[in-house]
């Protein structure tokens, strides 16, 4: 099952074909706060997804520097567009280190739905798709 998931998402995301994979020299910045400073002469920027505006992605990519984003997956951030679809059942204890941030119970399908939107508005925004992480758990 986890296999089909995968393969459908890889499929629904158009990423099957070929990712875009950095090399060790590939110059990057990472900004995800505050207004993004564009002047870096850099091959990648690593952006906050919900923050940065379609134009200046645009104008980084016309510009001919990749652009990858940043969301959450495994909390809650009590200041997104999207905070209203996570119900209470969800929401787990707040992180200390971060006000306004909560963990969620990633075993919940109202959070996959949430995801699969967020990844949505992701590769609508041509950004690439999302990064699966190897954690080494069968994730």
């Amino acid at each position: 099952m986890k296999i089909l998931t995968l393969a459908l998402l890889l499929v629904l995301f158009g990423v099957a074909h070929a990712w875009w994979k950095p090399t060790p020299d590939t110059s990057y910045q990472i900004q995800l706060s505050g207004t993004l400073d564009t002047s870096y002469d850099v091959d990648m920027y690593d952006i906050d997804m919900f923050d940065t505006p379609n134009e200046t992605i645009a104008e980084l990519q016309q510009r001919g520097i990749k652009v990858i984003c940043y969301f959450s997956v495994g909390t809650y951030e009590d200041w997104r567009s999207d905070k209203d679809r996570y119900s209470s059942d969800i929401i787990g204890a707040p992180l200390p280190e971060w006000e306004g941030e909560s963990w969620v119970d990633i075993r919940s399908t109202k959070l996959r739905e949430i995801l699969v939107d967020r990844m949505q508005h992701e590769t609508a925004r041509d950004l690439g798709g999302p990064h699966a992480a190897r954690t080494g758990k069968g994730l």
